[in-house]
């Protein structure tokens, strides 16, 4: 009698769990109908929760298991299995191992799960709102006037005395060559460094001593490794003038300096007046640094129209083109040049102006043009890039005309190269657009804001040459074409 119980009461416990596989196979084993019935008996007092009466069924102090036909309604309904799906008979289920119920892992009410207000991030650690993020600030850099000896006055220091603050400077850098040379020049020393770069240090005599009037920085490079050597001794010859004068130079000002000087361009560093000067024939580069200090007759001019935000922008545009194999993923010269602005009128015909020499580059420039014409011939109107330029018979250009198409073209040997056009936007008397011209060995590429909308191979002139702004005139009325060139940078290798 004990052992029909226990069988009976594994089965109904097995059927109240959610087992009715398991309990369908003790059914199939023990082959009883009195087991059915007491099963279900039993799945009604465990399903109301009368414990009591069970352990009186097991004790043998109960009533007698009832017999006879299964309740009309159970509380459980038995799941057959298919009659196809044999129930293994040597695969029992484990007594010892009971499928646990939802009332073995339910999260404590005393303990419920915290949500994101119960963890806040704690005030104290928070940005203060007073102290926002820095924000790129501007260099120290201001226009300098065009003629410096109207503004310029003696840097003062006596010359032997600055030439050892330099020496010292520049020795504590590494190995270099430091040589001076009292009368290289009338009024002038001359200071040379690993033979290749030359300081003349020109003085005017007061009571006995030579005091320095101004610098020439003169440096001739070819390769890459040359060019990074003179940006290392034009910063220690800026370093030891810091001595002498406020040079506010920080990390990072002096690129953006060594850019615009690199660029043929002039600069107001403090007290410090320095125009630059690069010259390119082959190979070989040469760049001429001429350096005053600020005297009373310095008027302050407007601020440099360098902007840090757009020099970022052009360098991760540089970047972008070194990943997809554009240009080289070799080291190069970034530079900026100053906003430019020009005009012609001469009815369609283009000219330009160099302010550099470059085989390879990429260039950018804000461009504007407007024609003092409502009716110009809108395909010979508009602004650009000449490059390559060795003379008027030979160059090429890359312009964006009126008519809204970019134009490719030039010259060689005095004939006229025609690489068509493309268009770019709608026909227009004046507007505006963002222009960058990549030119690599024999492929010219454009882009106009941001989409490349030409491309040309095999161009017809390969060496090194002049790199320009050019304007276009489509009508002689006035000024004819005004084109403006803003935030101007390029990069060379």
């Amino acid at each position: 009698m004990k052992k029909l119980l226990m069988i009976v009461l594994s089965i109904s416990l097995l059927l109240f769990s959610g087992c009715p596989a398991s309990a369908a196979v003790l059914l199939q084993q023990a082959e009883d109908p009195d087991i059915l019935n007491a099963v279900t008996v039993l799945t009604e007092l465990i399903g109301a929760g009368f414990g009591a009466a069970v352990d009186q069924l097991i004790s043998g102090n109960g009533p007698d298991l009832p017999g006879g036909e299964p309740t009309a309604v159970p509380v459980l309904t038995v799941t057959a299995l298919p009659a196809d799906t044999a129930v293994p008979s040597d695969t029992p289920v484990p007594t010892d191992t009971p499928v646990p119920t939802a009332t073995d892992t339910a999260v404590p009410t005393d303990t419920p799960v915290p949500t994101a207000t119960d963890t806040p991030v704690p005030t104290d650690t928070l940005a203060p709102t007073e102290t926002p993020l820095p924000t790129a600030t501007e260099p120290p850099f201001r226009s300098a006037p065009a003629d410096p000896e109207s503004a310029a006055a003696p840097i003062g220091v006596e010359v032997g005395k600055f030439y050892e603050t330099f020496r010292t400077y520049v020795k504590n850098t590494g190995r270099h060559s430091v040589s001076f040379e009292e009368k290289g020049r009338k009024n002038a020393s001359k200071v040379e460094v690993d033979d290749d770069i030359e300081l003349l240090l020109y003085y005017t005599k007061s009571g006995g001593a030579n005091l320095l009037d101004r610098i020439v920085f003169e440096a001739d490079f070819v390769s890459d490794r040359e060019e990074s050597n003179v940006r290392g001794i034009l910063l220690e010859l800026l370093s030891a003038l810091s001595a002498y004068a406020d040079v506010p130079l920080k990390e990072g000002d002096f690129d953006v300096l060594y850019g615009i000087l690199s660029g043929n361009g002039s600069a107001v560093c403090g007290d410090l007046l320095l125009y630059g000067s690069l010259e390119r024939e082959g190979n070989e580069s040469e760049l001429t640094v001429r350096i005053w200090h600020t005297g009373a007759g310095y008027v302050d001019t407007p601020v440099s129209t360098y902007d840090r935000s757009a020099e970022d922008e052009f360098r991760s545009l540089v970047a972008d083109l070194k990943r997809d194999g554009t240009i080289p993923n070799s080291s190069g010269t970034f530079r900026f040049h100053e906003n430019y602005e020009t005009e012609w009128a001469q009815i369609n015909w283009y000219q330009w102006d160099s302010f550099d020499t470059a085989r390879d580059f990429v260039i950018s420039a804000d461009i504007t043009w407007k024609s003092a014409s409502t009716t110009p011939n809108y395909q010979y109107s508009g602004c650009g890039f000449v490059f390559r330029a060795l003379d008027t018979d030979n160059n090429l250009y890359a312009a964006v005309n009126m008519d809204g198409r970019l134009h490719f073209g030039g010259y060689r040997n005095g004939r006229q190269l025609n690489y068509g056009d493309q268009k770019y936007g709608p026909v227009s008397t004046k507007g505006s657009a963002q222009m960058v011209l990549v030119v690599n060995g024999g492929t010219a590429s454009v882009y106009i804001n941001g989409a490349r909308v030409g491309q040309q191979k095999n161009l017809a002139i390969d060496s090194a040459g002049g790199l320009a702004f050019t304007v276009w005139s489509g009508t002689n009325k006035d000024y004819g074409t005004r084109c403006t060139f803003e935030h101007v940078y390029y990069y060379t290798w």
